[in-house]
């Protein structure tokens, strides 16, 4: 496996009982928790009843038939609990729009911490995770779109992915991050 750029906060290291592992089908349940914090980031959203706020295009798309060529993760266990979740999905270029760029060989991912374990290292574990996750599967690229007041942009730069495109805060609109793998 060549180099992969990307920097893990030593502070993982330093968590007692915490591992990563790629996602298991019996999993599934808890990304659906996961996708509902990572929504629940985005202003318009939080408010929202969690059955309303998976069910948005927007949000659903996101994990709706997982398992599909192109889909893969970690998830983060800490003291035998899965703590969090890091995802990744090859949208074809028909589902481009609301929140999905489908550029051709960018993984777009989703990504959230238990709000139990957050500050603690384990995001930046799991983004460090995918990026590797997603460089052993061959992609190059990975991205991932936070909202425009996200308190996770600077940690998605310290693990290496760079902003390449935003949009207008007054109304919401997103933050582009790309990590190059390659």
């Amino acid at each position: 496996m060549g180099p992969v750029r990307v920097r893990i906060r030593p502070t993982w290291d330093a968590i007692d009982g915490a591992t990563l592992r790629p996602i298991a089908e019996a999993d599934l349940g808890f990304l659906w928790d996961m996708l509902y914090e990572a929504a629940a980031a985005t202003p318009g959203i939080r408010y929202l009843p969690r059955s309303e706020a998976l069910a948005l295009p927007v949000v659903f798309r996101h994990l709706a038939g997982w398992g599909r060529a192109g889909d893969g993760g970690v998830v983060a266990v800490v003291d035998g609990v899965r703590a969090g979740a890091a995802w990744y999905r090859v949208f074809r270029p028909q589902e481009r729009g609301a929140g999905v760029v489908a550029w051709p060989g960018l993984l777009e991912a989703t990504m959230a911490v238990d709000p139990r374990v957050r500050r603690r290292g384990v995001g930046g574990a799991l983004l460090a995770a995918l990026v590797h996750a997603a460089h052993a599967d061959g992609f190059r690229r990975v991205a991932l779109a936070l909202g425009a007041d996200s308190p996770a942009a600077p940690l998605c730069r310290r693990v290496g992915f760079e902003e390449v495109a935003s949009g207008d805060p007054a109304v919401g609109a997103c933050r582009l991050l790309v990590a190059e793998v390659a």
